[in-house]
């Protein structure tokens, strides 16, 4: 079905595929063109219990998963809180301010304004009533330092993006909050929980089992436009590389293992 649905727009289109994943059942209808390694996805396979998971971590990672649920937070005036349907606002205006805050400290300006953020408050807005978004604030002295959005679907949890205020690091927000979505995840009976695009540092250190492959598909163009567009998208791809290396920290193409 795909391989007769490409050709047919193949004979006037220039064809521009991204993001398509290495088990996607549409990419065997591309075998013989180039498939650009696009980015790496690191999945995590859920144990049956918390507890189990988090024996496999670092001994330091260990020592900070399991504050989530004992008397440090609470010492520090610090709550985790949960979104629902009614407070779905509250919490995207939080997660769009700390993302901000969390991208302007490396210089850039973050993944969301304009349409996007527009797109992202209405989708945030259903899939909270779908009972969909799993998006969480860590609350310190009354005010947010930390969120994680993620959604679920099925049996897997999708870790999308986060935000986090600088100020706080010693609360080590991030940390709290994937682990309570991990936590979450495995209770509420996840087999995955997938970090989705970029093969980050961060990522690694909660150690995912297995890694996706995503790849970019560019069909051969037949004719002058075509080959124009080509040398466009070519050429765009290689400043998007760079730009994802430089927040990666290391190459998009070639990533090298964390221990």
């Amino acid at each position: 079905m795909y391989k007769r649905q490409i050709e047919s727009l193949n004979k006037k289109s220039l064809i521009d595929i991204h993001q398509l994943p290495s088990d996607h059942e549409a990419l065997a209808a591309f075998e013989g063109l180039e498939a650009i390694e696009q980015a790496k996805c690191l999945v995590l396979d859920l144990p049956s219990s918390f507890d189990e998971y988090v024996k496999t971590l670092s001994k330091s990672l260990r020592y900070d998963v399991r504050r989530i649920n004992g008397k440090a937070l609470k010492e520090k005036g610090a709550t985790v809180e949960w979104v629902t349907a009614e407070t779905v606002d509250k919490f995207a205006d939080a997660f769009f301010h700390l993302h901000k805050l969390r991208w302007k400290q490396r210089g850039l300006p973050g993944a969301f304004f304009g349409k996007a953020e527009r797109f992202q408050r209405d989708w945030l807005r259903t899939a909270a009533e779908q009972n969909k978004l799993w998006m969480n604030l860590l609350i310190a002295d009354g005010n947010p330092v930390g969120c994680v959005y993620a959604m679920r679907h099925e049996q897997t949890c999708y870790f999308y993006q986060a935000g986090m205020d600088p100020a706080a690091s010693s609360l080590s927000p991030g940390t709290v909050l994937v682990a309570q979505t991990i936590l979450r995840a495995i209770e509420e009976g996840c087999t995955e929980f997938d970090f989705m695009r970029g093969d980050e540092p961060y990522k690694r250190r909660w150690k995912p089992t297995r890694e996706r492959t995503n790849f970019r598909i560019i069909m051969p163009p037949q004719s002058a436009l075509t080959k124009a567009g080509y040398a466009w998208n070519k050429a765009a791809w290689r400043v998007e590389s760079t730009v994802r290396e430089r927040v990666e920290g290391k190459s998009l193409r070639n990533p090298k293992p964390q221990s």
